[in-house]
């Protein structure tokens, strides 16, 4: 068993009901497996076969962790335990419908032999079509924080397996994801860390694959995801208070992002009227009006329109309207 000092790489992975995708996780994962990484599956109560499978590949891997939840603690629970009991140099949480690629080893591992803050890749997202996301920086040398800084002020770093992080940072500063937050953890985590950030390093090659799930806790919206969603971009725009032009980007962002729950959100009643709350204690309306000539396509001002204006039906009209004449 190789000693704490000798892991370079602590991989957390909540895991939740993935046994459709766990296979190819695993596989992505244990390609060229250096032994200085440990892989730490934290399951949140699963129950379909994904505890059997995890354990079906530890048999033959002993850097294969198995840690399951006594209780329900979702994504950022479950990271925040893996950080807990990680003893790698640096961390990346990786999500279990996701995968790596076959290079991630060869080009990660010679990197976490330095003492960056953080590491940084480019992303392929797998949806109906496939997209490559790169970052705004120099690659493949090392950067300032300042970098990072404006990478999260202009909230390019949504998700975050996009980033490698320095677990030493982590664990003294005791920077843990928000538990009270089912949506958008990530997004805040990033403004938990930045002010630790001393250096970062950009590989420009994509390591990561997104898999955008359909059987994603974000598929099926509840209320709870917009308050959420606004809470996070209070704490942005808190941020970035003398930036007008970095707030007005945030607000953007927010409203893409409500406009994606309302449409995964079954409509009632009772959605309606806890919709309609929603919108009169955020006051979101008021804040559109002085960005919304800012925002130059007209489907997306329409639907912010009937959206923030409480024309539910309306707008569900008009989103079924645009998917037919497309």
């Amino acid at each position: 068993m190789k000693s704490s000092k000798e892991i370079l790489l602590s991989i957390i992975v909540p895991c939740y009901n993935a046994e459709k995708t766990l296979p190819h996780l695993l596989n992505s994962l244990l390609n060229r497996l250096p032994p200085e990484v440990e892989i730490l599956f934290i399951d949140d109560l699963s129950s379909d076969n994904s505890l059997n499978i995890i354990r079906s590949y530890q048999e033959t891997n002993s850097q294969i962790k198995l840690i399951p939840n006594d209780k329900k603690r979702y994504a950022a629970g479950a990271r925040n335990l893996g950080i807990e009991i990680a003893t790698g140099k640096y961390l990346h949480f990786i999500d279990a419908d996701d995968y790596v690629a076959n290079n991630y080893y060869e080009l990660v591992i010679p990197e976490l032999r330095h003492d960056y803050s953080v590491i940084l890749f480019n992303i392929v997202r797998i949806s109906k079509t496939i997209k490559y996301h790169s970052l705004p920086l120099t690659p493949n040398t090392p950067l300032p924080a300042s970098e990072f800084e404006n990478l999260v002020r202009k909230q390019k770093l949504g998700a975050a397996w996009i980033s490698i992080f320095n677990t030493e940072i982590i664990k003294k500063h005791r920077l843990f994801f928000d538990e009270t937050l089912t949506v958008g953890e990530d997004t805040l985590y990033y403004l938990t860390v930045y002010p630790f950030v001393e250096s970062c390093f950009y590989l420009n090659q994509p390591l990561y694959y997104y898999r955008d799930n359909i059987t994603s806790i974000t598929k099926n919206a509840k209320i709870k995801f917009f308050y959420d969603d606004v809470r996070v971009y209070e704490q942005y725009k808190q941020l970035n208070i003398h930036d007008v032009s970095a707030v007005k980007n945030s607000f953007l962002i927010l409203l893409r992002s409500l406009l994606i729950f309302f449409n995964r959100l079954k409509l009632t009643q009772e959605t309606r009227r806890q919709l309609k709350a929603f919108l009169l204690e955020t006051k979101l309306k008021k804040e559109f009006k002085q960005y919304r000539m800012s925002i130059k396509n007209t489907s997306l001002r329409i639907q912010c329109l009937f959206f923030l204006n409480g024309w539910f039906r309306h707008l569900r009209i008009y989103n079924n309207l645009r998917r037919i004449t497309k």
